[in-house]
């Protein structure tokens, strides 16, 4: 498992979610001024929450541990979104979501930054992300304009579920291997403990 790989799995959950969320939201009979308010709620954690992340790991002197922790609080906060059908819960779930979310990318390349010290390619580690995010993208919505409402409502619900899960599964494997390579095989023992 390769940060490479982390970072195809990350773009392809965001590649699911961001283009079809707003459809998602109108779907469920949100108005547009409703699904304003909850799609800025991304942005505006955005410029305060992840800075309390990084200051964490730097506290902590653990961005992978902190990283895990973000994603799983990520996945288990999304499971509501799914099932949540009302205004005002929905975008109390989508916020609490968010406040683990925004944090992930910046956690990452962090590690992804770690890794060009130790001679990778910062370049080819993120050209992933956008591979994947592009044929998600692609394959979703020609499912979307080829199929029911409901039909690609459920499978844009079940592979951001499915995607989201692998994004934390994934993880576990890739951060020991990462940690090994900047600090050497003695201290990564250390490290992953």
């Amino acid at each position: 498992m390769t940060l490479r790989f982390f970072y195809a799995v990350y773009f392809t959950a965001i590649g699911v979610s961001m283009p079809f969320f707003p459809p998602y939201l109108k779907a469920l009979g949100l108005t547009g001024k409703q699904v304003s308010v909850i799609l800025a709620a991304a942005p505006l954690l955005q410029m305060g929450v992840p800075i309390l992340w990084g200051w964490l790991a730097d506290r902590t002197g653990r961005p992978d541990r902190l990283l895990r922790w973000a994603m799983l609080g990520s996945l288990l906060t999304y499971i509501p979104i799914v099932f949540v059908r009302q205004w005002p819960d929905l975008l109390f779930a989508y916020i609490l979501h968010q406040a683990f979310a925004v944090a992930i990318l910046g956690l990452a390349d962090t590690l992804a930054l770690e890794r060009m010290r130790g001679g990778d390619d910062y370049t080819r580690i993120r050209l992933w992300g956008s591979i994947g995010f592009i044929l998600v993208v692609v394959g979703l919505g020609d499912l979307a304009k080829n199929s029911p409402r409901e039909t690609w409502q459920r499978a844009v619900a079940a592979a951001t579920i499915f995607w989201q899960t692998r994004k934390v599964k994934n993880f576990a494997l890739v951060v020991p291997q990462s940690i090994k390579k900047i600090l050497g095989a003695d201290d990564a023992a250390v490290a992953c403990a």
